[in-house]
């Protein structure tokens, strides 16, 4: 049996598959999103049940030359990391972006170094919607969405006083003020969210960009993450 190299790893997500085994989706090092057969894991003499599960740090190895590879090896690099309540449900919403729009095979590491902050930071308490944003922005642009905040769409520098809307392919296009227009945003909250900095805000367009880009990526199907935390907290 030939296996490739062990890899740092989370699981994304993961299903039951026949009597005794799972399907698992997981972020890797070096090599991206990987979808795998766990043979066998749900079985009662397996140790590795524990294991597969959101925000457990582990180190996985593959066989198999088909793009949906099969598990030889799994072991614990480090604690599981504990998130609870909002924060539980916001670690859900990232395993979903990632399983939905990292592609098979395409090593994302600086990806995956965020994300591992980002659950960190959500354990520790962290505000919420600053880990989230700065996520969906890294996110994008480790895709090839991300935002170009050094020039609008005619090439000047953004100006903190003027006033952009959004349009994919053309970036952020001059717009007057006085202009009936849905979604325009100020210079000074693009130059904000370019550089982190955070107020009411700067906040507010970044939500509203990121989802703005992430839609036609993620399409019309609704995030279960999104309907559980709704359903929960209604």
């Amino acid at each position: 049996m030939n296996s490739d190299s062990p890899s740092r790893a989370f699981i994304l997500h993961k299903r039951e598959y026949r009597e005794t085994s799972y399907l698992v989706d997981a972020f890797c090092v070096g090599q991206g999103k990987v979808s795998f057969v766990a043979k066998g894991v749900r079985s009662a003499k397996s140790g590795l049940k524990s294991l597969l599960q959101p925000f457990q740090p582990v180190e996985l190895q593959f066989y198999g030359k088909h793009q949906l590879k099969n598990l030889a090896a799994c072991e614990s690099v480090g604690r599981s990391i504990n998130l609870q309540g909002k924060s539980l449900y916001c670690g859900l919403y990232l395993n979903e972006l990632l399983n939905r729009l990292l592609l098979s095979d395409y090593p994302c590491d600086e990806l995956f170094e965020h994300y591992q902050q980002s659950l960190l930071q959500l354990a520790a308490g962290n505000d919420l919607e600053p880990v989230l944003r700065e996520f969906e922005l890294n996110l994008l642009q480790d895709l090839g969405y991300g935002f170009d905040f050094s020039a609008d769409a005619t090439q000047n520098a953004i100006a903190p006083d003027g006033t952009y809307q959004w349009i994919a392919e053309q970036g952020f296009v001059p717009v007057y003020a006085t202009q009936q227009l849905k979604h325009v945003f100020i210079g000074a909250d693009l130059l904000a969210v370019a550089g982190f900095d955070w107020t009411a805000s700067s906040m507010s367009a970044a939500k509203l960009l990121c989802r703005m880009a992430l839609q036609p990526l993620l399409g019309s199907k609704p995030l279960k993450s999104r309907e559980l935390f709704m359903r929960e907290n209604s």
